[in-house]
């Protein structure tokens, strides 16, 4: 089961392998691949998926998914009109500590 939630990328973008750094609305799927965290991310409403350049390799996917919501998502991360904020009407905990570790934290 994947995770899926859309929002506006932190200052400075999302970094991939593929494609180097994408910016402004995104879309973050998670989930799990053979007992492995698998992240992905692309522009919101695109067809292509890229995978994150750190991809993270701890917790489960449900943690994963919220620390990295939290570390790639920027101050002005709105949900579109008639959407939940994070795509699963759950906030950020910006005191988790763990919310700045993936994708090339921010300092």
């Amino acid at each position: 089961m994947s995770r899926t939630s859309t929002f506006t990328a932190r200052p400075g973008g999302v970094t991939t392998r593929e494609v180097g750094t994408i910016t402004g609305r995104i879309e973050l799927e998670t989930g799990e691949q053979d007992g492995v965290v698998v992240a992905r991310v692309r522009y919101e409403g695109a067809d292509e998926w890229y995978h994150l350049a750190d991809q993270p390799s701890v917790g489960s996917a449900e943690a994963v998914h919220e620390a990295l919501v939290g570390a790639l998502s920027g101050p002005d991360s709105a949900p579109a009109p008639g959407e939940a904020a994070h795509g699963e009407g759950r906030g950020r905990d910006a005191a988790d500590p763990a919310a700045g570790s993936f994708g090339g934290a921010r300092s």
